[in-house]
């Protein structure tokens, strides 16, 4: 999950003042996490939890995962939330509202690291998603981001991911040469997904993936979280750039960094 942490952190400057060039300082003091790494946590806190208690059934999933978000959601109030996301953040009665906004795709990546196969991805994704987001437009775009993780886990190239995505979820039909002359803010699944995954499709390296997403402007910084999330999966990342991020965290968000590291990814060796 680092991967959308940088692909966060990264955007977070260029989120409301959008450049459309890949030749940018990578991460600057005026960099910052945001709502999607903050959430992305959140997840991970609750897929832990989760995990410690033998994954008992998916609502407990549920139950967790919307305790976490709030409890983080709470502890940083300022990350930039989205307006209905913010209330329920603050109101404990308050269901999933039929979003189907990127924030479901935007946390969605420590799903895509712990399941131990398809179905169960698909199935935490639900669960982890629908405590909100329960319009299908914001369940299908959590679930496309987890499962092209998962899938990138089991060793598919770039190519089998783009084509395992437009069998089964969005149509890639756009260039990157467009994107960055015509894409503009879009803050649901389905207009945030699809470039994030062209972004990482088009790309050499990790790191190009995420200054394809920078490039193309818009709600950049979650872009390249979802981007980050498929692209740490495809590629891993430089151990210089991991450590770089740290810096950006706080001892709390890296205790669940590190622990849910410890738990899923490390025994993999694509962190």
């Amino acid at each position: 999950m680092i991967g959308a942490i940088i692909g966060d952190t990264v955007g977070s400057r260029f989120e409301f003042d959008n450049i459309h060039t890949k030749e940018f300082e990578f991460l600057t003091p005026e960099c910052e996490p945001t709502d999607d790494s903050i959430m992305t946590i959140a997840v991970a806190d609750a897929i832990i939890e989760w995990d410690k208690t033998g994954r008992e059934n998916y609502e407990v999933l549920s139950d967790y995962t919307v305790k976490a978000m709030r409890s983080w959601g709470l502890a940083y109030p300022n990350a930039g939330y989205g307006g209905h996301f913010f209330w329920w953040l603050r109101d404990e009665s308050m269901g999933p509202y039929n979003s189907c906004g990127n924030g479901a795709a935007m946390r969605i990546s420590p799903v895509g690291w712990a399941a131990r196969d398809l179905e169960e991805c698909k199935q935490m994704s639900f669960a982890v998603t629908a405590v909100t987001h329960n319009h299908p437009d914001g369940i299908m775009g959590a679930e496309a981001t987890a499962v092209q993780i998962f899938l990138a886990r089991q060793g598919y190239s770039k190519e089998e991911l783009k084509q395992y995505e437009e069998e089964n979820y969005y149509t890639l039909h756009l260039d990157m040469p467009w994107y960055r002359e015509h894409y503009q803010w879009e803050s649901l699944c389905n207009g945030t997904c699809q470039p994030a995954f062209q972004c990482l499709y088009d790309s050499k390296d990790f790191e190009d993936s995420i200054r394809n997403c920078i490039s193309i402007g818009g709600d950049c910084d979650t872009t390249a979280a979802i981007c980050g999330a498929v692209s740490q999966a495809v590629y891993g990342i430089p151990k210089e750039l991991e450590s770089q991020i740290r810096s950006y965290l706080d001892e709390d968000q890296l205790a669940i960094v590190d622990s849910f590291n410890e738990r899923f990814i490390l025994p993999c060796g694509r962190c």
